[in-house]
């Protein structure tokens, strides 16, 4: 079970590996609840509560909207990763009308995103170059053991590596 405060609201969202729910933190009374598959290891909520976003053992990550419930696969997990389910993640979410999810196994030293929102094609882009789950190239060959996103918006991303080296990552 994980659990994640809403930045806004005495709003709490605990994640199982059956369902995502809401509870008033005053009243302790159930807002909502959706069923959820997979093993919770990272809830986050997006900068103004609209989303939830969860991170699985199953290395998933699922977005439910606030307002309507609605659910949505950001990422699904490759079939080479079946065998080889997370011990523990690190998920973080960027702030602004187009949030990016960043993510990482803990203790690796690769960075990976998904947009919240699919961003529009570019005229003559690839169509891979949108591809949800995108890594990022770093020279970081230390382990990262944190993650935070910039709460102003800006797109970028803060990793803490294992030798307390800060990393600052800008996403164009």
């Amino acid at each position: 079970m994980v659990i994640c405060w809403h930045p806004k609201y005495p709003i709490l969202a605990v994640a199982t590996t059956s369902a995502v729910a809401e509870y008033d933190a005053i009243s302790g009374c159930r807002r909502n609840s959706v069923e959820s598959s997979g093993s919770p290891v990272k809830l986050r909520y997006t900068s103004d509560g609209a989303n939830i976003i969860l991170l699985t053992k199953e290395r998933n990550i699922v977005s439910w909207s606030t307002s309507t419930w609605r659910r949505r696969a950001l990422l699904v997990a490759e079939a080479r990763y079946a065998d080889r389910p997370l011990v523990s993640g690190l998920l973080a979410v960027s702030a602004g009308a187009a949030p990016i999810v960043y993510y990482s196994p803990m203790g690796k030293h690769t960075l990976r995103t998904v947009h919240l929102q699919q961003p529009q094609a570019a005229k003559g882009s690839k169509e891979k170059e949108l591809a949800p789950g995108y890594k990022l190239k770093t020279e970081n060959k230390k382990p990262i053991v944190g993650l935070a996103a910039h709460p102003s918006g800006r797109q970028s991303d803060t990793c803490l590596n294992e030798d307390i080296g800060i990393k600052q990552l800008e996403i164009p």
